[in-house]
């Protein structure tokens, strides 16, 4: 997909579930920098000018249970979701606004398909 944000920013989102092993990466580029991650070499960040990219050590975790245990405690206790309705709602939207303007061969605003609640 490609998004035009509110501020004229232009990015560009790709996703393929093509692959012959569990080889999860993800890239994310910037003006001053990019970070990269994968399953087999972590997080890392290169700034412009660098040659090799530097480590960032992270906690590893079990997403689903902690997605899990959010839940509970938000059911339990009254806590409040890391991540509002709201928010989940447009995030959602941005992903069915890239597949309506795929299927359409238009831009479709996400404004559009958070009105429509489709």
């Amino acid at each position: 997909m490609i998004l035009e944000h509110d501020s004229g920013a232009i990015s560009n989102l790709t996703a393929s579930y093509a692959s012959a092993s569990e080889y999860y990466m993800m890239n994310i580029y910037g003006k001053e920098a990019t970070a990269y991650y994968d399953l087999f070499n972590g997080l890392r960040y290169l700034k412009r000018g660098e040659t090799k990219a530097n480590p960032i050590q992270t906690e590893i975790g079990d997403t689903i249970r902690e997605e899990l245990d959010e839940f509970v405690e938000c059911i339990r206790d009254g806590k409040k979701p890391e991540t509002d309705g709201y928010w989940a709602s447009r995030n959602l939207a941005v992903i069915k606004a890239g597949v309506k303007s795929a299927r359409e061969g238009r831009a479709v605003e996400v404004a559009e398909i958070m009105k429509s609640g489709e």
